[in-house]
Protein backbone atom coordinates (compact mmCIF):
# COMPACT_ATOMS: atom_id res chain seq x y z
CA UNK A 1 0.00 0.00 0.00
CA UNK A 2 1.22 3.45 -0.75
CA UNK A 3 0.47 6.61 1.15
CA UNK A 4 0.60 9.90 -0.06
CA UNK A 5 -0.77 13.17 2.06
CA UNK A 6 -1.89 16.19 -0.33
CA UNK A 7 -2.58 19.94 0.77
CA UNK A 8 -6.33 18.64 1.03
CA UNK A 9 -6.82 14.68 1.09
CA UNK A 10 -4.98 11.39 1.96
CA UNK A 11 -4.50 8.99 -0.71
CA UNK A 12 -4.60 5.61 -0.44
CA UNK A 13 -2.90 3.67 -3.30
CA UNK A 14 -2.70 -0.56 -3.09
CA UNK A 15 -1.91 -2.84 -5.73
CA UNK A 16 -3.59 -6.62 -5.80
CA UNK A 17 -3.96 -9.54 -7.82
CA UNK A 18 -7.14 -11.41 -8.62
CA UNK A 19 -9.21 -12.69 -11.38
CA UNK A 20 -10.11 -10.92 -13.76
CA UNK A 21 -13.35 -10.85 -14.18
CA UNK A 22 -14.83 -9.44 -10.60
CA UNK A 23 -12.58 -6.70 -10.10
CA UNK A 24 -15.22 -4.09 -9.53
CA UNK A 25 -16.09 -6.21 -6.26
CA UNK A 26 -13.25 -7.09 -5.00
CA UNK A 27 -12.86 -2.71 -5.11
CA UNK A 28 -16.12 -2.45 -3.46
CA UNK A 29 -15.03 -4.65 -1.11
CA UNK A 30 -11.93 -3.27 0.10
CA UNK A 31 -13.38 0.30 0.49
CA UNK A 32 -15.76 -0.33 2.03
CA UNK A 33 -13.51 -2.54 4.90
CA UNK A 34 -11.09 0.73 4.89
CA UNK A 35 -14.28 3.08 5.97
CA UNK A 36 -15.25 0.20 8.22
CA UNK A 37 -11.73 0.28 9.76
CA UNK A 38 -11.60 4.23 9.46
CA UNK A 39 -15.33 5.04 11.63
CA UNK A 40 -14.16 2.25 13.96
CA UNK A 41 -11.23 4.36 14.81
CA UNK A 42 -13.46 7.50 15.09
CA UNK A 43 -11.82 9.11 11.92
CA UNK A 44 -14.48 11.05 9.89
CA UNK A 45 -14.38 12.21 6.41
CA UNK A 46 -14.52 15.12 4.83
CA UNK A 47 -14.75 17.05 1.53
CA UNK A 48 -14.86 20.83 0.49
CA UNK A 49 -17.69 21.52 -1.29
CA UNK A 50 -17.92 25.37 -3.37
CA UNK A 51 -21.28 26.70 -4.98
CA UNK A 52 -21.08 29.36 -7.60
CA UNK A 53 -23.43 31.62 -7.27
CA UNK A 54 -24.62 35.11 -9.46
CA UNK A 55 -23.63 33.46 -12.74
CA UNK A 56 -24.78 36.58 -15.44
CA UNK A 57 -27.51 35.46 -17.94
CA UNK A 58 -26.62 33.07 -21.00
CA UNK A 59 -27.25 34.50 -24.15
CA UNK A 60 -27.27 32.41 -27.24
CA UNK A 61 -27.57 34.00 -30.83
CA UNK A 62 -27.11 32.25 -34.14
CA UNK A 63 -26.82 34.83 -37.28
CA UNK A 64 -28.19 33.89 -40.76
CA UNK A 65 -30.39 31.24 -38.92
CA UNK A 66 -30.22 28.06 -39.19
CA UNK A 67 -28.95 26.29 -42.76
CA UNK A 68 -27.59 29.47 -44.13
Amino acid sequence: MYRRLNDNRLELTVRFLTDVYGVGDVKNEMSREVLGQLAEAGIGLASATFEVVGLPPLRVSSEGGAGK
